[in-house]
């Protein structure tokens, strides 16, 4: 442009197109910016309100896969196997019963495999003469050796036929729950039932089989508890599939709660001594096994013991038989 137009006389001043050039030029160069930058700004802009559009329709798309998964995984069973209730068999009240399992036990260990009628040998190991012999032996109902209803404190404290399992979405502090009594102070989301059943028995109720392990010198409790829909309560329409059961909260309590008499305070303080190991809760065809270490015991208000886990699906694992798998494992753990 300089070499069409003078820029300056022969005085050294600003000709017309002098002035021109030299204000025109940043006028021109900052609205070329200005022009710039706004074109970027709006850029992003739009960018921003993509961002925000994409991660709408991601929520939507995941609300519709979670959405579809609680259709397609209604919960419609639920099942309890403990393998290790613990009972306190070395308190003073069980003491002469106690005597009596023990010389039963040493004779069965002798006379395996021929047992009296409602003994059974569960666990078999084998010795170093290649020969299986029995790790455990369990007396049920049948057995002469299991309290009869005429001894009201050990059979109220060692028949164990039912079971509660109650769910809270949002967990709760389990100082204000109280088990058998909708809850206590806060009402479970889901409360089931569950009732214990012998394999093959034809009977509605079968009570726990009391379990003796050879190694550890224990007594305990193992058994089966099964519910129907009929004895569920919904409360909350919260808990009504699997997926819904990722992370929940979870009290397991135990029957009876007890007598309206003088045994109660002696009921109370024994069942305060239960201790639950190894057990494995299923609700449709999802099995999560639950540890010791897992679980954490309560006493409530009431006195009643009651233990607390959560649910983990991520901890789920497809087993052919509960009952053979958890007595493997425990066979394992005793090697």
């Amino acid at each position: 442009m300089g070499t069409i137009f003078d820029f300056k006389n022969k005085n050294g001043s600003f000709t017309k197109w002098g002035k021109l050039a030299f204000f025109g030029i940043p006028i021109s160069i900052f609205f070329a910016g200005l022009s710039e930058f706004l074109t970027y700004y709006s850029d992003q802009e739009t960018a921003k309100e993509a961002s925000i559009q994409a991660r709408e329709s991601s929520y939507k798309v995941e609300k519709i896969i979670v959405d579809l998964n609680r259709t397609l995984q209604p919960l419609k069973t639920c099942s309890v196997f403990i393998l290790d209730l613990e009972v306190p068999l070395y308190e003073e009240e069980f003491k002469d019963y106690k005597r009596r399992l023990d010389s039963v036990v040493e004779i069965c260990r002798y006379s395996y495999p021929k047992l009296e009628a409602g003994i059974f040998a569960p666990t078999l190991l084998t010795d170093k003469n290649g020969k299986r012999i029995p790790s455990s032996f369990s007396f049920s109902e049948n057995s002469v050796y299991f309290p009869s209803p005429n001894q009201r404190l050990f059979y109220a404290i060692l028949s164990v036929e039912g079971i509660e399992v109650s769910v809270y979405k949002k967990p709760v502090d389990p100082r204000i729950f109280e088990p058998f009594s909708h809850g206590g102070f806060q009402t479970p989301d889901l409360r089931i039932n569950l009732f214990s059943k012998a394999y093959g028995s034809n009977s509605q109720t079968d009570p726990m089989d009391i379990n003796y392990n050879i190694e550890s010198k224990k007594y305990t409790l193992s058994g089966l508890f099964a519910a129907e829909q009929d004895q569920w309560e919904d409360n909350s329409r919260k808990i009504v599939s699997l997926p819904d059961l990722d992370s929940a909260q979870i009290f397991l309590s135990i029957g009876p709660l007890g007598f309206a008499d003088s045994l109660q305070s002696k009921f109370l303080n024994l069942r305060k001594k239960f201790d639950c190991g190894y057990l494995n809760i299923r609700f449709n065809n999802t099995n999560i096994p639950i540890n010791k270490k897992d679980l954490i015991k309560h006493v409530s208000a009431n006195g009643s013991v009651f233990w607390e886990f959560k649910y983990l699906l991520s901890k789920e694992n497809d087993f052919e038989n509960d009952k053979d798998t958890l007595m493997k494992k425990k066979r394992d753990d005793s090697n």
